[in-house]
C-alpha cells in the first residue's frame, strides 16, 4: 500500500479501503489534532519526524495488528479458529495480491479453516444505495461501472472470481486448511465443549 501511495494513489482513498481503524478509516486516515501522548511511542515518534508531504516507513503498533494478534493468541492457547473471507470488492480489492496476503496470515497463525461464499459481495436494497454513494464519493465513475455490470443484482461476483477462487483453494489445500463452508461448519459443530465462551478481553 505504501508503494501505491508513493506511485500516486491517494492516501485517503487507500485508508478508507484498507484501514482497520473504524474511526479514522471513515475520514480517510485523518487523526485530527491530538497530543502525541495518546499514541503508541513508535507511531508518535515516526509522525513527529515526518516533514509535510512525506511518507514514513511501515510502523508496527499493537493496535494495527490486533486482529492478527488475536489469531496468534488463540493458536498459542490451543483454540482452533475459522476465518470468514469477506467482503471482496469488485474492481477494488479483488486482487491476487490481497487474497494471498490474507491467506498467508491465516497459514502463519494456524487457522483451521477459511470460509468463502464467493469472491465478491452481496447488496440488499438500502445497502446498495449506501454503497453506491460511497463509490461516488471515493471512486468517481465506479458506480456506473457497477451498474453496467451488475444492475440491481443481489450477488456481485468479482470479474476475477474464477482465478481468485482457484488461488484460494490452492493455498488452502497446500497448507492443510479447510476451504469449503460445509467442511468448516461441520468442523465447528463437532468441536468439543471444552472451550468456554470468551470475549476479546480475555485474550
Amino acid at each position: 500500500i505504501r508503494e501505491r501511495i508513493i506511485n500516486g494513489e491517494r492516501f485517503a482513498t487507500l485508508a478508507r479501503l484498507y484501514s482497520e481503524d473504524p474511526g479514522s478509516a471513515r475520514k480517510g486516515g485523518e487523526l485530527g489534532m491530538a497530543s502525541k501522548s495518546i499514541f503508541w511511542p513508535a507511531f508518535s515518534d515516526a509522525a513527529m519526524a515526518l516533514k509535510p508531504g512525506n511518507i514514513s516507513q511501515i510502523v508496527e503498533t499493537p493496535d494495527g495488528f490486533y486482529r492478527i494478534e488475536v489469531l496468534e493468541k488463540m493458536q498459542e492457547i490451543g483454540i482452533p479458529t475459522v476465518v470468514w473471507l469477506t467482503p471482496i470488492l469488485p474492481f477494488i480489492n479483488d486482487t491476487e495480491e490481497n487474497i494471498t496476503a490474507i491467506l498467508n496470515e491465516c497459514v502463519r497463525t494456524g487457522v483451521k479453516g477459511v470460509i468463502d461464499f464467493g469472491m465478491g459481495l452481496t447488496l440488499r436494497e438500502g445497502d446498495r444505495e449506501y454503497y453506491y454513494a460511497a463509490l461516488d464519493k471515493y471512486f468517481p465513475g465506479m458506480k456506473e461501472r457497477y451498474i453496467k455490470r451488475y444492475g440491481n443484482a443481489y450477488e456481485l461476483p468479482s470479474p476475477n472470481a474464477g482465478e481468485l477462487t482457484r488461488l484460494f483453494k490452492s493455498i488452502c489445500k497446500d497448507n492443510g486448511i479447510m476451504s469449503s463452508p460445509d467442511e468448516c461448519f461441520k468442523y465447528m459443530h463437532e468441536l468439543p465443549d471444552r472451550y468456554k465462551q470468551m470475549t476479546i478481553f480475555d485474550l
